[in-house]
């Protein structure tokens, strides 16, 4: 039985898993690949809330602003002033997506339990998901 490894995942994989995974606690299966799946959300949430900070931040920074310092909003989306600020936006978040982290927590086959999931929830696990090797 080969050890499941750490894998190194960006930010952008992160919000996909995460929402896989938002999907997948739901379905009821096996008590230990339940377990295993929860772990692994847990494990991203840290690394989603910086991740959404760090994106406040450059909203604020390339945002266009009101006179009273506000966000100008346009039906719930940030305004930007003209067509370079939304491209210094459009370079850091790049950036911000690209950045990685190492989770130490994947999934494997067994961990669903037989069941049928998906194939669009298992793509956006992507490396998040141990695929099995022949043996």
């Amino acid at each position: 039985m080969s050890e499941t490894l750490k894998v190194t995942i960006t930010n952008q994989q992160i919000l996909l898993a995460s929402q896989a995974l938002a999907v997948l606690v739901k379905v009821k299966r096996p008590v230990l690949g339940a377990l295993k799946m929860r772990q692994l959300a847990r494990a991203l949430q840290p690394h989603i809330e910086d991740y959404e900070a760090e994106r406040q931040k450059l909203l604020d920074a390339h945002g266009d602003h009101d006179a009273e310092g506000k966000r100008k909003l346009e039906d719930g989306q940030v305004l930007f002033a003209d067509a370079a600020a939304r491209a210094a936006f459009d370079s850091a978040m790049a950036d911000l997506l690209a950045c990685t982290w190492e989770c130490p927590v994947r999934l494997t086959v067994k961990d669903f339990g037989g069941l049928d999931v998906e194939p669009e929830l298992l793509v956006a696990l992507g490396e998040l998901l141990e695929e099995p090797t022949e043996g």
